[in-house]
């Protein structure tokens, strides 16, 4: 989905559940890759959810402009299903789990 923005610089910023900075880096685009899943899996179905449903579901609310959009049951289950698995993603990528 990085080609939906028009940055080509990005930076960033992983921080801990205090909002403390662990470490900063830069990169030409979007291309993320969090190494906690098999290639096989990450080139496959994982892509998948976001070639195939999630940037077709969000890419008219990326680029913007549209005043009658509306996010359709379908839209929806796509988007929910890219953020779970990208908040598991995110989840194995480790640090402390926050307190609830």
């Amino acid at each position: 989905m990085g080609r939906l923005f028009p940055i080509k610089k990005y930076r960033f910023i992983r921080r801990d559940i205090d909002g403390n900075a662990i470490n900063t880096f830069s990169m030409g685009g979007l291309d993320l890759t969090a190494n906690v899943v098999c290639k096989p899996c990450n080139e496959g179905w994982m892509s998948d959810i976001e070639s195939k449903y999630a940037q077709p579901a969000m890419e008219a609310l990326i680029i913007g402009g549209k005043t009658d959009f509306t996010i359709s049951k379908a839209r929806a289950k796509a988007i929910a299903l890219f953020a779970f698995k990208t908040a598991v993603v995110i989840d194995h990528m480790g640090g402390d789990p926050p307190l609830l």
